[in-house]
């Protein structure tokens, strides 16, 4: 966030800038020249200043510029003149960016400033990103070798008929309980389209599903399903109870959707911790529970159910701009929600040959698990507009989510034991 002071001699236009999240206005506009150096004698740290050619004072704007640059030379100014003025704006263009009276437009200010701070930040992440790539590129071409071997080795032992055969000769107990799973992520990544894939995947080996719509402000399950709208009748069971059975609408013979409205809107007024306890009971009733949700961070709601939940897979796209928001959220998620960081997996959707190196992700989010990385962007309008009836169009998605299904759904236990055998065989050898 950018600090600025105006000195227009014209509130209007700084109350308008207030109005950005991303600028700071630290004072009422100023009336007369010599209050801005008063100004500047109490604040150094100021980013911008907008100045009027017309602002009442005994200083000439040029001396004005000059002693606002010795106060603080890294100070951005904007002079906006009455009209032009070819010495004086000769004097000044080097020190000051120039408009005319009626020439620029108040967004058109702020557009200026926002844009310009997002570019320095910009060539800051890129200059971080790249001492990184520097340093993994060295690290790589050690790791290669030892990468291969412990590829080769997990290919051998953990194969998919021996982990089919264990389960089924119930060596490992079962969990009888679902899982809930919160798919978070960033605004436009396809947490939706993603929720519905998984769910989809999962019918396929007889999971019994329930989805949780709790994008409140989007509603998009339904649409993906073809569905014409949710139920939007709330009626009581019992007394102070919901029948959340009466909410669930039938997709098929495995999966459920259930609208989040039908249950925080409800007469009876749920609060964030009641919610979650509501569905935390139903997880016997399902193989797994998958929430889709908004990005909203003021909705206690997902926060609270995010407490409750097994696993959180967030989603966000392999670029600098992405990743910066994606550690701000992580960060909330950690300091301000007191969410476990183990129950968080990381996918990276829409990526392209342009994504960042999956091995520089790893380096950036080594303190959580990366379960898969999807480039299904291609086929999302395909799907969208076809109810999700095809969801695998490429082969290569289709093992992208093959994959992340097992990370998710393999049993911790059964993953023990077969790491234990590849310990033994390496030792044996």
């Amino acid at each position: 966030m950018k600090k600025i002071i105006t000195a227009l001699g014209n509130q209007y236009v700084n109350n308008k800038l207030k109005e950005y999240e991303e600028i700071n206005v630290i004072v009422k506009d100023i009336q007369y020249k010599e209050g801005i150096i008063e100004i500047l004698e109490q604040e150094n740290n100021i980013d911008y200043i907008i100045i009027s050619e017309l602002l009442p004072g005994e200083i000439k704007i040029e001396d004005l510029i000059n002693l606002i640059k010795e106060k603080n030379n890294k100070i951005n100014i904007i002079t906006i003149l009455d009209k032009e003025n070819k010495y004086l704006e000769n004097k000044i263009k080097q020190q000051t960016k120039i408009f005319f009276n009626n020439q620029i437009k108040i967004n058109e200010l702020a557009e200026l400033i926002i844009n310009k701070n997002n570019k320095e930040e910009l060539k800051e992440e890129i200059r971080k990103l790249n001492k990184i790539i520097e340093e993994k590129n060295i690290e790589l071409k050690n790791k290669q070798n030892e990468k291969q071997i412990q590829e080769e080795i997990e290919n051998k032992y953990i194969e998919k008929n021996k982990i089919i055969k264990f389960i089924n000769n119930k060596k490992i107990e079962k969990n009888k309980e679902g899982k809930i799973i919160v798919i978070s992520g960033l605004c436009g990544i396809g947490k939706s389209i993603f929720t519905v894939n998984l769910a989809k995947n999962l019918q396929k080996n007889k999971k019994k599903i329930l989805i949780i719509d709790l994008d409140i402000f989007n509603n998009s399950i339904y649409t993906l399903f073809g569905i014409e709208k949710y139920r939007n009748k709330i009626e009581e069971y019992e007394k102070n109870k919901l029948n959340i059975n009466e909410k669930i609408i039938n997709i098929n013979k495995y999966i459920k959707i259930l609208s989040g409205n039908d249950i925080i809107f409800s007469e009876i007024n749920i609060n964030e911790k009641e919610f979650a306890n509501i569905i935390e009971k139903e997880k016997k009733n399902y193989d797994a529970i998958i929430i889709d949700t908004t990005t909203e961070l003021k909705m206690n709601y997902i926060k609270e159910i995010m407490k409750k939940s097994d696993k959180i897979i967030f989603l966000s796209e392999a670029n600098i701009l992405q990743i910066k928001k994606t550690n701000n959220y992580l960060n909330i998620y950690q300091n301000n929600w007191k969410i476990n960081k183990e129950k968080i997996n990381i996918i990276f959707n829409k990526t392209s040959t342009d994504s960042i190196d999956e091995e520089i992700l790893k380096e950036i989010f080594k303190d959580y698990k990366i379960i898969g990385i999807i480039n299904q962007i291609k086929y999302c309008n395909t799907l969208i507009n076809n109810n999700m009836k095809n969801i695998f169009i490429n082969n290569k998605v289709k093992k992208q989510y093959e994959s992340i299904k097992k990370k998710i759904f393999l049993d911790e236990r059964l993953k023990i034991y077969y790491f234990n055998k590849i310990n033994q065989k390496k030792e044996a050898n």
